[in-house]
């Protein structure tokens, strides 16, 4: 399809997660000719339903008094974002849409935007559970149409890297996996909502047990094992969780809403081992058997990001963009099938902690 014009991507989201208006602009800056992080010409950029300059564009409250972190959403809300991303998916123009909204509006989002024609790169958890997953994957599979979890993490030169190292034998037979991912977020409303799929798995351990796939090859784990701490809403607020591969090769994870962790993740084989450092979710450091490497974010002079490492959203843009000019229906950095397996796992492991969510019951 040739190079992918900001004029052709759709974001739909809410500033409940705080990624509208901040991945239309960070995450898609990158989508010029030459990939570059760049602001769009005046009067170009990105079809976005909701964004940080345009909050109003679409009759929804200002971005000062509109949904934030501290805010419930409300049915009327939700009912015109409905409406709006509806009429926005129908536009002709668009033909990527990324999505952005909280877990328990990414179903209806993606199957509006794949039932207008348009390619989706879904925010991470995909789905609340392996239902919603299964559902997504199943119609953009009958209608023809890209999609992917945005899982950024994959994408940063230093993930890349460990990829390397591992598929070619640097670290020899692979043993031993481990990843945390713990910050006090037990302060924000959304965090520990239930009815918003709050909690510590869909939002952090969804990067621990990535990460372990992917070293791991994406193979299905033998057995699975799971403590956890619920918070008094009744989301997870801290996770342990141990996973058995083929080979009695194994692997863990923790993951809390309430507790700072050391957010470092590891991989150890019989001839070294492998670190990613802190924040290892959007890394720019690895140490393989004990050589230190640096892996600097692209530039981006007198720009400001929301979020750590925001810089780094441009890797992402970048792949998807790429396999939409090859015509890939999927991408095979995180193909569908390992999606459908994280959801699967976590599932599992809501199951084995007693978390449930009101999507669970339909």
């Amino acid at each position: 399809m040739g190079m992918l014009d900001l004029n052709n991507l759709l974001c739909i989201g809410t500033e409940l997660k705080g990624r509208a208006g901040l991945l239309a602009n960070e995450k898609w800056r990158s989508c010029n000719g030459g990939g570059e992080m760049t602001t769009p010409p005046a009067g170009r950029g990105v079809r976005s339903l909701i964004s940080r300059r345009r909050w109003q564009d679409f009759g929804i409250p200002g971005f000062g008094d509109g949904p934030s972190l501290g805010h419930r959403v409300s049915r009327p809300y939700l009912q015109r974002l409905h409406d709006r991303a509806a009429n926005a998916a129908s536009l002709r123009a668009p033909e990527v849409a990324y999505i952005g909204t909280q877990h328990p509006q990414h179903k209806a989002a993606v199957l509006l935007c794949l039932a207008a024609g348009k390619a989706v790169l879904c925010e991470k958890r995909m789905g609340v559970n392996a239902a919603e997953v299964r559902e997504m994957v199943a119609e953009a599979r009958s209608r023809g149409l890209f999609l992917m979890e945005a899982i950024w993490t994959c994408f940063f030169p230093a993930v890349q890297a460990l990829r390397s190292a591992v598929s070619q034998g640097i670290l020899g037979d692979l043993r031993v996996a481990r990843a945390e991912f713990g910050k006090d977020l037990s302060h924000v409303p959304r965090a520990v909502d239930r009815a918003q799929a709050g909690g510590a798995l869909l939002d952090l351990g969804i990067y621990c047990v990535q990460f372990i796939s992917m070293v791991f090859g994406g193979q299905k784990p033998e057995k699975i094992s799971a403590v956890g701490r619920l918070h008094e809403t009744g989301v997870d607020d801290t996770v342990t969780m141990l996973l058995q591969y083929p080979g009695g090769i194994h692997a863990s994870f923790t993951c809390s809403i309430s507790a700072q962790l050391s957010n470092m993740a590891f991989v150890s084989g019989t001839k070294g081992m492998a670190q990613i450092l802190n924040p290892f979710w959007c890394p720019t450091e690895l140490v393989v058997k004990g050589e230190h490497e640096e892996f600097p974010l692209p530039p981006t002079p007198s720009k400001e990001f929301n979020f750590t490492n925001g810089a780094g959203m441009v890797y992402e843009a970048k792949h998807v963009r790429e396999c939409l000019r090859k015509g890939l229906k999927e991408s095979p950095v995180i193909p569908l099938a390992e999606t459908e397996l994280l959801a699967d796992i976590l599932e599992e492991v809501r199951k084995a902690i007693g978390v449930t969510f009101p999507q669970d019951k339909r």
